[in-house]
């Protein structure tokens, strides 16, 4: 049995090793494509605009929709050439604010609609299915309910249409409030590798790449052509991005063009984003990991592929080498510490590739000393939610579509606002936590058995792990403690949070 075990240990750090080699792969490409790159890009315009239809699918927004509404109706482009649908499945007051502020639109002499559904089948992909036969326009931009486009993203995203190869151009993601708190800080901080590095690098090496559901534009044709939306998985947008790919369209990405977001402020909605991310990942490899590997594409294509499909399924690897650790370390003999001090190395690499990709991704200065703590702090924090990341893949390798669970916005800008005061906090603790307790248990065993046996080799993995699960336990924790206390005190719903106007970000006066 143990040597069972062993193996297992070292095909996920062999796992991890490939994985990590992959990613460094994609750093390498962007430094290079950075240091040939004299200025940023810029798409000549179009002789005529296009017809753009705008659609903001939401659900349950009262803190942010008319948000959203006030940035889009404030778009810089010929108010004839654009129609502003809000695909709106709610099932509280959000109607009612939207309703009055697309009347407002509506006699400024733009185009509006407020499309309303019975039910929420398909959730966010059923919804811009249902309403793509209503949009008169030949590119549909994208927004979701917490984002804040400027008023120059459709002059900026459309001339990259004019290659007629492009099916979608995604515009990276800006943060709102990423000087919120350290959650905030560390999700800015790794969401960067995505939007400054892996985005850019596999545009640059016509590898797979995808849009990310929010900020950009798609090409009509383009989604009629992959076979449309579809419910077949929670990440839609992932899912149309190959299938459009496939049939030999195209992605652009536009690392200098800006599309502000907000990041989840708490960690019950962080927890039901990432859950989101990572089963839709895993769900999507199952959809077309098998069309990847068959296909005829360059390896190096494929390679990337597979790693960009199993991104999520990473974490099962992660949660692997931390359970398999414990039995290793209470029973393992002389030969176990042998291998498993030789392939920790595929472990630890994770370490710099991780520090040189979040190096190449950030675009403000940061002091080494920062760097090298936010980088840990990342490390040690994703460690801490790898049994709900694994738990999220697992759920995904298992099929089905499954409910989209939204992640609640509050309407924060900046460092200000007190997002437990709004009526979507749950109060309760997530049954998820518990678990991660079972787990803080069964590593702090593999910890005393080592120490008992004086074998060591599995400490830098399971002291990390610990730390990390006490962070995302205790951060839970209170985060469900300051709610519930809003709650007994009758603050609950009685007020928004305080926020900056994000409008007033863009100052650029309206051209007709």
């Amino acid at each position: 049995m143990i040597e069972t075990f062993l193996a297992l240990y070292v095909l996920c750090m062999l796992g991890m090793l490939a994985y990590s080699l992959l990613q460094l792969h994609l750093t390498f490409i962007h430094r290079r494509l950075r240091k040939a790159r004299g200025s940023v890009p810029v798409a000549s315009a179009p002789d005529e605009w296009p017809l753009v239809t705008v659609q903001l699918p939401i659900y349950n927004e009262r803190y942010v929709a008319t948000r959203l509404l006030e940035c889009v109706g404030k778009l810089d482009y010929p108010s004839d050439l654009f129609e502003i649908h809000v695909l709106d499945d709610s099932t509280d007051d959000t109607p009612e604010l939207v309703a009055p502020k697309l009347a407002e639109l509506a006699a400024r002499g733009l185009r509006v609609a407020h499309v309303r559904r019975a039910g929420r089948s398909g959730y966010k992909a059923g919804a811009l299915r249902d309403a793509l036969p209503r949009a008169a326009g030949e590119f549909i931009a994208i927004f979701d309910a917490d984002f804040c486009p400027a008023p120059d993203v459709l002059r900026k995203a459309l001339p990259w249409f004019r290659d007629p190869r492009v099916a979608a151009v995604q515009l990276r993601w800006g943060f709102l409030n990423e000087g919120y708190s350290l959650l905030t800080r560390l999700q800015a901080f790794v969401l960067r590798v995505h939007f400054f590095v892996e985005q850019p690098a596999r545009r640059a090496r016509d590898l797979f790449a995808n849009f990310n559901g929010s900020g950009g534009l798609w090409r009509r044709a383009a989604i009629d052509d992959a076979g449309g939306w579809r419910a077949d998985t929670i990440t839609e947008d992932l899912d149309l991005s190959y299938r459009a790919q496939f049939k030999g369209w195209r992605i652009e990405f536009l690392e200098h063009a800006p599309c502000d977001s907000e990041l989840p402020v708490d960690m019950d909605g962080f927890r039901s984003q990432q859950f989101r991310w990572m089963k839709g990942g895993a769900q999507n490899a199952r959809l077309h990991l098998g069309r990847v590997l068959k296909s005829r594409l360059p390896l190096l294509v494929k390679l990337h592929a597979c790693g960009h499909l199993l991104a999520s399924s990473f974490y099962l690897l992660v949660l692997a080498t931390v359970l398999l650790s414990v039995p290793l370390a209470a029973v393992g003999n002389a030969a176990t510490v042998a291998y498993t001090t030789r392939y920790a190395v595929a472990f630890l690499l994770a370490i710099p590739v991780a520090a040189a990709l979040m190096y190449e991704a950030q675009d403000r200065p940061y002091t080494t000393a920062r760097f090298f703590a936010m980088v840990c702090g990342w490390f040690v924090f994703s460690l801490g939610m790898c049994l709900h990341s694994a738990s999220a893949a697992f759920h995904g390798w298992l099929g089905g579509g499954g409910e989209f669970v939204r992640t609640p916005k509050y309407g924060i800008v900046g460092a200000r606002g007190d997002w437990s005061k709004s009526s979507y906090v749950h109060h309760k603790l997530p049954t998820a936590a518990w678990l991660e307790v079972g787990l803080m248990i069964f590593v702090s065993i593999g910890l005393l058995a080592g120490w008992v046996r004086r074998n060591f080799a599995f400490y830098p993995v399971q002291v990390m792990t610990l730390i990390g699960l006490v962070w995302v336990f205790g951060l839970s924790l209170f985060h469900s403690q300051k709610a519930q206390g809003r709650r007994l005190t009758g603050a609950g719903a009685r007020a928004a949070p305080e926020a900056e106007p994000a409008q007033s970000r863009w100052s650029s006066p309206r051209r007709p």
